[in-house]
């Protein structure tokens, strides 16, 4: 059986709503009833307009597995062997919030957790903006610990560093100068996105990742106390 996404917190199946096997056991009192018969493997289910009809619970969407279960494209793309399938799954998906038939990037269907999935946080395809969110927690994207996702302008951007994600400010932070995890060297301060030596400005300002090294723009590797030099 192939895996799909991260199943390492999907639910256990739950027998009372997942496929079973034809013959496990007589109809319920109430099961439709088809005159002539069903073939052995099939099943007699209410179909069109409640009229009793034979189907094969191997391959029938609307009857897979059982009468009356439908792989709904929350469940997944096919039946086989009576089983809803997504994708290469051929068990298929529950069709829950935590277990959800979804296209991936590649176009590939898979199970997903929308609870925790990044790239499918609250519904199939609604990815966190990296920007704004670095995680999923109960379909909404969240930035670190905040219960709400950054804006994700220069202003406040999600970064995740070592001692955790936050919304950071690029155009004055040290430890997120211009972008995410670009920290100025000691003796450099952040002004407007630029790691700028001692704080003083160059004009015209300096592009990122350059830094403003006594009033020249050069590499940081390549700032000296007397200003750029390359070596």
């Amino acid at each position: 059986m192939l895996a799909c996404g991260d199943d390492s917190d999907r639910p256990a199946r739950d027998a009372s709503t997942d496929p079973v096997a034809p013959d496990s056991g007589p109809p319920p009192s109430d099961a439709a009833t088809c005159e002539p018969a069903c073939a052995t493997g099939d099943l007699c289910c209410s179909g069109t307009e409640g009229v009793a009809e034979c189907i094969d619970p191997r391959t029938s969407m609307e009857h897979c597995g059982r009468c009356d279960l439908e792989c709904t494209p929350e469940r997944g793309d096919s039946c086989e062997q009576g089983f809803c399938a997504c994708g290469l799954v051929r068990e298929g998906c529950l069709g829950t919030q935590r277990d959800t038939c979804c296209t991936d990037g590649a176009g590939m269907r898979t199970c997903r957790n929308l609870d925790i999935d990044v790239a499918h946080c609250g519904a199939c395809g609604s990815a966190c903006d990296p920007r704004r969110a670095n995680g999923c927690r109960n379909g909404v994207c969240e930035c670190g610990d905040l219960r709400t996702d950054c804006p994700g302008t220069p202003e406040a951007t999600c970064c995740n560093s070592a001692l955790g994600a936050d919304c950071f400010d690029l155009r004055t932070s040290r430890a997120h100068c211009g972008a995410c995890n670009f920290a100025c060297p000691f003796g450099f301060r952040c002004l407007d996105g630029v790691c700028s030596l001692e704080g003083m400005e160059c004009s015209p300002q300096c592009t990122f990742p350059d830094v403003c090294c006594r009033g020249e723009c050069c590499d940081v590797t390549f700032c000296r106390d007397d200003g750029c030099t390359v070596t």
